[in-house]
């Protein structure tokens, strides 16, 4: 009969170690995908022009995690929507007004549905069943304040025919 060897309990702890690290860190790695691929989504949605209030009002609805994550990075961010593409470059002043105006409107609207008593609501709410969504929440606050805005009279309108100018140019 063979013997236990005198250090297994030892070799078992630190398999197990190892296995919860690999699995944590492929837990980390495939959020990091969901929240791109979210990102990118709500990203295309804008660029179609898509009503962000309508949009950010639904993925509030939703409640879930990867929903909460995703508008939290937006939000935290300097822009929602900063991209174009461009086959014409006569026309890249006036497309990138226009991209400043979606990225603009959809700030506006992050600025609504993400407002101090909403964000503390969902803090309280997560606190102890999802403490990671709870701690981005919290490093969130004072980005969030920094980068998201409100519309000025007129400025909502201004944008709005901006876009519309361009998208019917581009129609054209």
């Amino acid at each position: 009969m063979l013997a236990r060897p005198a250090n297994a309990g030892d070799l078992t702890a630190q398999h197990m170690q190892r296995a919860y690290t690999d699995c944590a860190q492929a837990v980390h790695r495939l959020r990091a995908v969901v929240l791109q691929v979210g990102r990118e989504v709500i990203e295309a949605l804008i660029a179609l022009r898509i009503e962000p209030s309508g949009l950010f009002a639904w993925l509030l609805r939703q409640d879930g995690e990867a929903a909460w994550h995703t508008m939290l990075d937006l939000a935290q961010g300097k822009h929602v929507r900063s991209y174009y593409v461009l086959d014409d470059s006569a026309d890249e002043a006036a497309y990138a007004e226009a991209v400043a105006a979606l990225d603009r409107r959809a700030k506006d609207s992050l600025a609504a549905h993400l407002s101090n008593e909403v964000l503390t609501e969902k803090w309280i709410g997560c606190a102890e069943t999802h403490p990671a969504l709870a701690d981005q929440i919290s490093a969130a606050e004072y980005p969030i304040q920094m980068w998201l805005f409100r519309y000025e009279a007129g400025q909502r309108e201004r944008d709005e025919a901006l876009i519309r100018r361009i998208v019917s140019r581009r129609s054209a």
